[in-house]
């Protein structure tokens, strides 16, 4: 779409874009209550559990830093007032000087908690059974806000919790018909995974668990508004440019997926919410972050919609200047989405370089982290573009990976199976490099993985389809405090092959 409409798309999203966040955030608001003189900008929540011994509820807090450094913040759990055991409890934010208690010790931690009513164990088998049978529980137990001095934290107010009671009561009234209406998506998570440990371990095996109730209401009203604006738009505007913004902005659902749900967790470094992806699988979290819809989740994803395709399209429209020139260069753009085995509207011999970035082995199931979006755009993009949501779920079966999970039935021979089946597809997309590159042509590989296997995969690929490896150049790519990096035995850098 970048490639065909250019830049004069970019008011026409921000036009409607605007309309559709305005209908869903006056939806909303009565959801997410708001106090003069601060800007809510996150809710932080804790998964619970009731103590086997008290039945008293147990947040399964890991710790209760919210910030550390010269401003220091952190929680404080309250079980009890004037005397009184709470059966629910309560929270404080401390800041600085205040905090004196030892914000690092937490109620959770190894798989376990330690019931902060009588000091005894909670086994990790209790607390998935509870879990699994439904029983696990969110509580609310910090509020970030934005103030005119800056950042801070609360405890939340009355107003808050009755806000989410609200909330759970709508959601519990609307599911049957949102299932009915395929506006919250209703199937299963595959059962054929290699990620099962992470979710189905404590209770997630419909696509909807992954989402606490109000985050829930904010992506149905995404949903809904965005279908009442298809016809809206299509009568404004030709059916080509029509479908195209319509396109563009569903694109904003899975911005909003990404960072508002029951996977995301407060980065205390970078006083940021960390994406659900942060880690390339469905890892369980024990606290997690709400992106409060109406004020700030919606807004800054069409901010962030519009300004990557405008970002877009500009690279595709503007094409630099001759050197001692004023003539601009000539630039002319193909984008095409396929097999990359069988690109078969490119001439042989007529490419001078190809730059490659493949699946990393078995580094990410690209497919199954995937679903997690198909699932809930077939309700938006699926209303555009039906012929690409036809099947429930994303084609596991001609990706690219070492996939372990499509080949389990086989026992021991799973992974060298999942091996075989990797390397193949890598040498027909190699071959189809070889067929359209130019007899002086270059590819160029981007790879990175520790395994010795994943590289073996790679070289066979590359030596089958007729390759020669002339040298190799090491770029460091990945930061230090990416969570793919901290702490862990994980590759610094990417190996550009030139081949």
């Amino acid at each position: 779409i970048p490639a065909k409409q250019g830049t004069e798309l970019t008011p026409l999203l921000r036009q409607w874009g605007n309309i559709l966040v305005e209908r869903a955030s006056k939806r909303l608001k009565p959801y997410f209550p708001t106090s003069p003189g601060e800007t809510v900008t996150n809710y932080l929540f804790a998964h619970a559990i009731t103590c086997p011994r008290t039945g008293r509820l147990v947040p399964l807090v890991p710790d209760w830093w919210l910030r550390k450094g010269d401003k220091p913040a952190a929680v404080r759990m309250i079980s009890q007032v004037d005397g009184v055991k709470l059966t629910t409890p309560r929270f404080e934010v401390l800041h600085g000087p205040d905090i004196d208690f030892d914000a690092e010790k937490g109620i959770f931690a190894a798989g376990r908690a330690t019931s902060p009513y009588d000091d005894l164990v909670i086994d990790g088998d209790y607390i998935k059974c509870e879990a699994q049978a439904g029983r696990m529980t969110q509580v609310l137990y910090a509020v970030v806000t934005k103030t005119p001095t800056g950042r801070s934290f609360r405890a939340p107010a009355e107003a808050d919790l009755a806000a989410l009671q609200a909330a759970q009561d709508e959601v519990a009234s609307c599911l049957p018909r949102w299932f009915a209406d395929n506006v919250v998506p209703a199937s299963e998570i595959p059962a054929v995974s290699n990620y099962d440990r992470g979710h189905r371990m404590y209770g997630i095996n419909k696509w909807v668990d992954f989402f606490g109730p109000r985050q829930l209401l904010t992506h149905a009203a995404f949903v809904e508004e965005f279908r009442r604006l298809v016809p809206e738009i299509r009568e404004a505007l030709d059916r080509v440019l029509a479908d195209a913004v319509l396109t563009e902005l569903a694109l904003m659902q899975g911005k909003a997926l990404n960072y508002n749900a029951r996977q995301n967790s407060w980065d205390v470094g970078r006083q940021k919410t960390r994406s659900v992806f942060e880690k390339h699988n469905f890892a369980f979290k024990w606290t997690f972050v709400e992106f409060p819809g109406p004020g700030e989740l919606l807004p800054w994803c069409l901010t962030q919609l519009v300004d990557a395709y405008d970002e877009i399209a500009r690279l595709l429209e503007e094409t630099g200047r001759a050197p001692l020139s004023l003539e601009k260069l000539p630039r002319a753009v193909r984008v095409t989405c396929g097999n990359a085995a069988d690109v078969h509207t490119v001439a042989d011999g007529s490419v001078q370089h190809i730059c490659m970035d493949p699946p990393y082995y078995a580094n990410v199931m690209y497919s199954e982290l995937s679903n997690f979006f198909y699932a809930w755009e077939r309700a938006t993009l699926g209303e555009i573009w039906p012929d690409l949501f036809r099947e429930e779920s994303t084609d596991a079966d001609d990706e690219a990976v070492t996939n372990e999970a499509r080949f389990a039935s086989m026992g021991r021979r799973k992974k060298a199976l999942a091996d075989l089946d990797y390397e193949a597809k890598m040498a027909a997309m190699f071959a189809e490099c070889r067929r359209i590159m130019a007899d002086n042509g270059v590819l160029t590989v981007m790879f990175t993985n520790k395994d010795a296997r994943a590289w073996d995969a790679l070289g066979s690929a590359l030596i089958t389809a007729g390759f020669v490896v002339e040298t190799s150049w090491p770029v460091a790519t990945e930061s230090e405090s990416s969570s793919h990096q901290a702490n862990k035995n994980a590759a610094e850098s990417t190996i550009m092959l030139v081949c």
